[in-house]
């Protein structure tokens, strides 16, 4: 891969920044697995997403704006930061790619027991210094997001967003008369690691369920209880696995027919 940070006014440390910073994260993408965010949480996985994603396009409009405009007149070492932005232009094979790397880490530290030296003397640094950390949590590659730790769900507050996701999906699988008791559905799929889940809900399964016959196929593949043709959420258990079927998140062993529980899921390709 041939790459080159462009821009004349870019400060020299900046470059060299851009450049080790560029080569390690972007050989990172091109070579680890890298999927659509999906709410899973699988190690060595990195997620991505583009600008417009529903769960990120408000906070990702109000990043752009504000390090469009940064307040230069704050002193940085006077406010508590959460994290730090390097950004540029790169070119890579010839072609030119806006890059955005960020740190979900304070870049400014205070030093304990640390000296500098100067005229032969050792001197105490007692003063906060800027201190960049090498750890990069996002790449911001044009219009597409990566997210390299799931520290950048901080950055856009996405816990808010796929609670509001989950909310109208309850809503949605509540009003499909599938299920014989809301209340009981709404407070367990609700809860925990479950509204995470519903990043990845698929719809066209609860379209299927729809249908009395195949809630019986399902009831019994996967071992759900059924009061009459409706789902029985007053069975332990019933409204968790529900939910897991139609966020991709219950699937068949082909050796042996059992179900079971799976991180995520998507096509062979």
């Amino acid at each position: 891969m041939e790459l080159h940070i462009v821009g004349e006014k870019l400060h020299y440390l900046q470059k060299v920044l851009l450049r080790i910073f560029c080569l390690r994260y972007l050989i990172d993408i091109a070579l680890k697995s890298v999927t659509d965010y999906d709410g899973s949480t699988v190690d060595k996985t990195i997620y991505k997403l583009t600008n417009g994603n529903e769960l990120i396009s408000t906070e990702y409009l109000a990043l752009i704006k504000a390090i469009g405009n940064p307040d230069s007149e704050v002193d940085p070492l006077e406010f508590s930061a959460q994290a730090y932005i390097l950004k540029g232009v790169v070119s890579i094979n010839g072609k030119e790619l806006t890059v955005k790397l960020v740190s979900m880490q304070n870049p400014v530290t205070s030093l304990k027991h640390k000296f500098w030296r100067a005229n032969g003397t050792f001197k105490e640094i007692s003063d906060k210094v800027i201190s960049l950390r090498t750890a990069i949590d996002v790449v911001i590659v044009d219009e597409t997001i990566y997210m390299l730790t799931l520290a950048g769900e901080n950055l856009f507050d996405m816990e808010r967003a796929y609670k509001s996701v989950c909310k109208k999906q309850i809503s949605y699988i509540i009003n499909s008369n599938i299920i014989n008791d809301a209340k009981v559905f709404d407070s367990v799929a609700s809860c925990g690691h479950n509204p995470r889940k519903f990043v990845s809900f698929n719809e066209s399964h609860l379209q299927k369920l729809k249908n009395a016959n195949n809630r019986k196929k399902m009831s019994k593949k996967f071992n759900i209880p059924l009061d009459g043709d409706k789902f029985d959420m007053s069975q332990p258990g019933t409204a968790d696995k529900l939910v897991k079927l139609l966020c991709d998140r219950g699937m068949i062993d082909p050796f042996d027919d059992n179900p079971m529980e799976v991180s995520s899921s998507k096509k062979w390709e």
